[in-house]
């Protein structure tokens, strides 16, 4: 039996492009992130001249190879954070919910470039009467009492969101915060 390349094995799995400040052990999905691209299996890191090399280029270009930031970003004028459904128990599950004209053009360059399930517009209600595109970040904390919430994203506001390639989570990670993996978050560095 031929022994199996690298490239390979990467390859049979599936990987999304995500906005993050990184891996966090504990939270569901691995970490807090807004979703640039869905789970597809076109989207596996290469060494050479792949996919990961193809967003940093991007990136680059549409954010002159910086961190996102939401530190100067204001509640009600740069973003809404909205109760965005309910968790198994009843419990309601918060969204950050924001335009970006950088994350707008950063999908749009890899849509153009054959990426897979490019995520343009939200599926949570974000804002009545403003029409657009909108991006989101769902919180993940259960909880009735919104000033949680907006602590929750203060923090989250201070930290440099950077983007990463993620290896599609075990279901384990998925619904229980349990299995999950740094390994398997790639970020795109900029050298």
């Amino acid at each position: 039996m031929r022994a199996r390349v690298l490239d390979e094995v990467i390859e049979e799995h599936e990987y999304a492009v995500y906005l993050s400040p990184g891996y966090e052990k504990d939270v569901q999905w691995g970490g807090y992130h807004v979703t640039i691209t869905g789970f597809s299996n076109s989207h596996a890191y290469k060494q050479d001249q792949g996919k990961k090399s193809i967003v940093t280029e991007i990136w680059k270009e549409v954010n002159n190879a910086q961190a996102y930031s939401f530190r100067n970003k204001i509640e009600g004028k740069d973003y809404w954070i909205k109760p965005n459904s309910r968790d198994k128990f009843g419990r309601k599950v918060y969204a950050v919910c924001f335009k970006s004209r950088c994350l707008d053009e950063l999908g749009k360059q890899l849509k153009n470039k054959n990426f897979n399930r490019v995520k343009f517009n939200s599926k949570v209600n974000c804002r009545e009467g403003i029409g657009g595109k909108f991006w989101h970040l769902t919180l993940n904390k259960f909880t009735e009492d919104e000033s949680t919430v907006r602590q929750l994203f203060d923090s989250l506001k201070q930290k440099d969101w950077k983007v990463w390639l993620v290896k599609k989570p075990s279901q384990e990670c998925q619904y229980d915060a349990e299995g999950c993996n740094l390994i398997d978050w790639q970020e795109i560095t900029l050298s």
